[in-house]
This record gives C-alpha cells, sequence and structure tokens, in this order.
C-alpha cells in the first residue's frame, strides 16, 4: 500500500520526506543523531550531491550544500565538496544536532489481528517509518511503546504521512516476509476512500504508466509517463457532492502516489493534496515560505483526503486463507462530507 502512497499523511507541512531505515539511524541521543549511508553499486561514482538528493530527496540543493560543508564525513574524511565523487562501498556519514521532532498523532488502534499478522489503523500526521525530521514520533516508535520492543512485529508495506487507515504487520521475520511477498506479487486486495476536488459520474480504470514526472522540477513528484511502470487503478463512485466526489480506489499495482497520479490523469485530485493537480510553482513556494493562509484557502483541507480502507491478503503461514482488515472514514474526513449537500448516493 505504501507503494502508492508512500511516502505510504498530515500537517500542512510538504511531504513525503525521504525514508531513513532503522538502521541508517546510529546514534539515538537527545543531542545528536547520526545518519549513515553505504553507496550503492548502483551509484558508484556519482557526484556526492546527486548522491545525497537521491537519498534525502526533500532536501534543497542549498540545504545538501550546508549538509556537505557542514556535519558530514566521507569515509571518515571530512568533505567540502558537493562535486567530490562517491565509489561503491564509501560510507557516508551525517552527524548533526537533533531538532525538536514536530507532535504527531499518536491515537493508534487495532483494526484486526489473526495468526502471523496484525492490521493497525493508523491517524493522518503519523509518518511510519524515521526521517530527516521525524525519528521517534512514528508509527514503528509507537509500536515499539505499546508492543514492546521484542513484540517480533514488523511492519510489511508503507503508507504516507498524510494518508490515514491500515497499516499491515507481519508477527515474527517469517510471516512479514510472507505479506511482503503477497504485497510484491499482486495477491493483497486494496481499497481506500479518496474525496476527490470534482464530479466523477461513473467507474473509470486507468493504466497509465508510472516514473518521475516529466519535465518537473520536483524530484519526489511521479507523473504518467510512456517508459514508466506498469499501473493501474480502478475508481468507483460512492457519493456524489456536485463539486467534491467521495470515491473508492482500489489500486491493482503498488506505484509510488499511484492513485494520486492516476486521478490527475482523469483531470481530478485529493482533496488537500499540495503536490498534484497543481502547477509545481505551488509546492516550491509551499517548501521555501511556508504554508499561508491564502494557501490553506485554495487546499480545503489540512492534509490529503485518503484513507486506507480494507485489506484482503492471504495468511502468512502459507495456508493460503484469505484475511481481511476494515477501516471506517476517519472523523476528520467524515465531517467534511457532512458539512456538504450530497446530489446522491453510489452512481
Amino acid at each position: 500500500m505504501a507503494d502508492h502512497e508512500n511516502a505510504g499523511a498530515p500537517t500542512a507541512e510538504p511531504e513525503p520526506e525521504s525514508t531513513l531505515e532503522p538502521d541508517h539511524i546510529l546514534d539515538e541521543s537527545p543531542e545528536i543523531v547520526e545518519i549513515r549511508f553505504t553507496v550503492e553499486p548502483g551509484c558508484h561514482d556519482w557526484r556526492l550531491d546527486r548522491y545525497l538528493q537521491q537519498k534525502i530527496r526533500r532536501l534543497s540543493r542549498t540545504k545538501i550544500s550546508q549538509v556537505i560543508r557542514e556535519t558530514l564525513t566521507l569515509n571518515g574524511a571530512l568533505v567540502t565538496k558537493a562535486g567530490a565523487k562517491v565509489r561503491r562501498g564509501d560510507e557516508v556519514l551525517i552527524r548533526r544536532p537533533l531538532p525538536a521532532e514536530p507532535a504527531v498523532p499518536k491515537d493508534v488502534t487495532v483494526a484486526a489481528e489473526g495468526p502471523g499478522w496484525l492490521a493497525l489503523c493508523k491517524p493522518a500526521g503519523l509518518p511510519v517509518h524515521p526521517t530527516a525530521r521525524y525519528l521517534h514520533n512514528t508509527l514503528t516508535g509507537v509500536v515499539r511503546e505499546r508492543f514492546g520492543p521484542d513484540s517480533g512485529l514488523n511492519m510489511a508495506h508503507r503508507l504516507d504521512r498524510e494518508t490515514s487507515g491500515l497499516v499491515l504487520f507481519g508477527r515474527g521475520p517469517e510471516a512479514t516476509r510472507a505479506l511482503k511477498a503477497s504485497f510484491r506479487l499482486g495477491e493483497v486486495k486494496k481499497r481506500y476512500l479518496a474525496i476527490v476536488v470534482g464530479d466523477l459520474t461513473g467507474p473509470l480504470e486507468v493504466s497509465e504508466p508510472i516514473g518521475p514526472a516529466l519535465g518537473s522540477a520536483i524530484r519526489i513528484r511521479m507523473g504518467a509517463r510512456p517508459d514508466g511502470q506498469p499501473a493501474k487503478t480502478r475508481f468507483e463512485p460512492v457519493a456524489r457532492y456536485g463539486s467534491h466526489t467521495l470515491v473508492s480506489a482500489l489500486p491493482e499495482t503498488g506505484r509510488q502516489h499511484q492513485i494520486r497520479v492516476h486521478l490527475e490523469c482523469i483531470g481530478l485530485r485529493l482533496l488537500g493534496d499540495k503536490l498534484y493537480g497543481r502547477p509545481d510553482e505551488f509546492f516550491l513556494t509551499l517548501v521555501e515560505e511556508g504554508l499561508g493562509p491564502a494557501m490553506q484557502a485554495e487546499l480545503g483541507f489540512p492534509r490529503h483526503a485518503l484513507h486506507a480502507a480494507h485489506l484482503c491478503f492471504p495468511r502468512p503461514d502459507g495456508s493460503l486463507v484469505p484475511e481481511e482488515a476494515d477501516s471506517p472514514l476517519p472523523p476528520d474526513l467524515q465531517s467534511f462530507l457532512d458539512s456538504l449537500l450530497p446530489l446522491g448516493g453510489a452512481t
């Protein structure tokens, strides 16, 4: 799931942020955080600034240059030139003061559970994994606090920080591997609920391939392109409200930002989406200047209105018994719909 809406949620600041896997975080002291990357074979002979742009995509070029000058070592040595080359196996270490983390909602609930698995409902605003901005205030941190560090629970997929809804965990490494394989092989049936700006009058299927957006100045933006990865999403209207539609989105593949890209392909966008269905300038201004009153009014909602509502997947014990988990529309999205005048139910 997180593959569609990664980055698999929340306040009005830009998202998604780059994800730092737990083994990248070396020092979690109250004052200092150390982040390590080992240069992959595919990045051999890249410029250092290009490598960091790939690994921490939310950072601007100016910020990356500052990181290189002030907080980075390459194989234990200080580096000051952004154009320095990295080679396969090089150790890149960033050591910086730990900033105060933004507050996040932590009201995570158990949606369903069974042999080898647990489905949690994540609130919008809670990142799933540590990032450059969120280290402890994450879903993995909440799970560790609630279930203990030895619970054996491991996340099988991801959701974006602004996306609410179901996140599936395996109980132990074998179950987690099986669940991840089910996602990868397309054996997991997923349904999202989305409030979109515009009127969807009937079912539509979008099969546009997805890759990095052509001609965009935003590195994290994806788009439809002929040479992209195959992707397919079915959209069905659930309720129509004139200027908005509650839509059921059923992705058959798991590409980054898939639902949002495919909505853009049919002239629709998520309510509150800061990145898709708009010109690059909107997001770039948001990054540089923050979210002002005019932008808040234009967005119409403090986060993108996407909720992971249903999962159906094979039990991870090899028996292939189907399991299911459901999560109702959260209060913030339901309250918005309640404020609208419906034109009718499902079409």
